[in-house]
């Protein structure tokens, strides 16, 4: 009868911690992909939706951008703009078709606005850059410098 080959003590120990290592690699690789090109989402707890707001007047420390989206066209376009923090931050939207603002703070927000005007407002307490983005235009509205 022959003997059975075996591996080296250490071997015996490592090669299914690597095999387990490398399925849990390949398990994770896709988590966070939207099915596009890689691209990748933050984690859904990370998200806020942020409801169209009723028309009301804001308050007399908001800052007010307005936004033209006709077409594929967006107006401003990647303007900056300084706010504080806890400021009022109020968006008057025109648009042609209804559509999505992507808002990159800290938690990141959608916001939905519809055909026609549109009134969103949001305040930020963390200071810093948060790009304001049309994603299905792919264009770059304000960049709000928060401070």
């Amino acid at each position: 009868m022959m003997a059975r080959p075996t591996l080296p003590a250490r071997l015996r120990f490592i090669t299914p911690a690597v095999a387990l290592m490398a399925g849990l690699t390949l398990a994770l690789s896709g988590c966070g992909s939207d099915g596009d090109t890689g691209s990748r989402t933050a984690p859904e707890e990370e998200i806020t939706t942020i409801p169209q707001a009723s028309a009301t007047t804001p308050s007399s420390d908001a800052k007010t951008i307005a936004v033209t989206i006709a077409g594929d066209s967006v107006t401003p376009s990647g303007t900056s703009v300084k706010v504080k923090k806890g400021q009022p931050v109020v968006f008057n939207i025109q648009a042609d078709k209804p559509g999505e603002l992507h808002v990159h703070s800290t938690p990141e927000k959608h916001v939905d606005y519809d055909k026609g005007q549109s009134t969103i407002t949001m305040t930020f307490d963390q200071p810093g850059v948060v790009d304001v983005e049309d994603h299905e235009l792919d264009k770059l509205i304000v960049q709000l410098e928060v401070s």
